[in-house]
């Protein structure tokens, strides 16, 4: 595979992984639910256990980071394709950094809103798409400071 595909390759990959579990949330140790990175960015609804074998289903509001990563993703791929590697690796790095915000508030909110009853794990999904946006970044930087090919006489 020539290596100018990998970055848009990896890019692609990225996006992919939001169709996969990014968060899954446990009561003491008990999984309750699992969400995907486009259910992160478009916002759900899950069920919850209640008291007495019932249930309740409780919204879950979309999150602006995970909007934001995505676009990055979009924006890395576009600019990959198009050879600007300076933007490509940009948006490797803004994917990158927005999923580390992202896990960060997702961790807060789940603590404070499940008054520490509550825990997070951070699946596949999204462990997949954070080293696939570093690897597009780290492809793209490291393109830029290789040496240019020499013609032969």
């Amino acid at each position: 595979m020539d290596s100018r595909a990998l970055t848009p390759a990896a890019f692609v990959l990225a996006l992919v992984c939001f169709l996969m579990p990014f968060v899954s949330i446990s009561c003491q140790g008990q999984q309750l639910t699992s969400i995907t990175g486009i259910q992160a960015m478009t916002g759900t609804s899950v069920k919850e256990p209640g008291g007495f074998g019932g249930s309740s289903t409780r919204p879950i509001a979309r999150d602006l980071v995970a909007i934001l990563a995505f676009v990055a993703g979009l924006a890395g791929l576009v600019a990959a394709l198009a050879r600007h590697r300076t933007m490509a690796g940009a948006a490797g790095v803004a994917g990158a950094v927005l999923l580390f915000v992202f896990k960060s508030r997702a961790e807060s909110q789940i603590a404070t809103e499940g008054q520490g009853m509550l825990s997070a794990q951070f699946g596949a999904g999204y462990w997949g798409a954070l080293l696939l946006f570093a690897a597009a970044a780290a492809l793209s930087f490291t393109r830029l400071s290789a040496p240019a090919p020499v013609a032969s006489p």
